[in-house]
């Protein structure tokens, strides 16, 4: 992809992410970004990350309110909120990476795991604290 050389703000932006048989793996939405050409870094409000199963059905979702994605580098942080959901779980924190190269999503502060149906407590360690998670049946 070619970057224009100066900033730009782009609304509706979106980035679909395609698996080598052409199946969609994930899709990056924000209400509006601002893309830096020269490094090809993107500022996004309203971040949202969608990834697929591959029949095409969203398995999870990631939103925060602003995150930074490097295109180049297939990196995304903040330090916002955020939130994860999945079939049967929600993950809140605050300060995430993830970096798609490696498949690794990493939440630094007040992380929280809620899965339901599973009956049973799982703990869960943040880089900064150790909680018990909730449970919904």
């Amino acid at each position: 992809m070619a970057f224009p050389s100066s900033a730009q703000e782009v609304g509706g932006f979106k980035v679909p992410e395609y698996d080598e048989d052409g199946v969609k793996k994930s899709e990056i939405t924000g209400r509006l970004a601002t893309v830096d050409g020269k490094t090809g870094t993107v500022d996004i409000k309203e971040f949202k990350i969608e990834f697929y199963t591959p029949e095409g059905k969203i398995r999870m979702e990631v939103t925060a309110p602003q995150c930074t994605y490097n295109q180049r580098g297939k990196f995304a942080k903040s330090k916002t909120d955020m939130r994860i959901v999945g079939d049967k779980m929600v993950v809140t924190g605050e300060d995430f990476a993830w970096d798609a190269k490696k498949e690794i999503f990493k939440i630094s502060r007040n992380s929280k795991v809620v899965i339901r149906g599973t009956g049973s407590r799982i703990n869960t360690t943040s880089a900064t604290q150790t909680e018990d998670t909730e449970h919904e049946e």
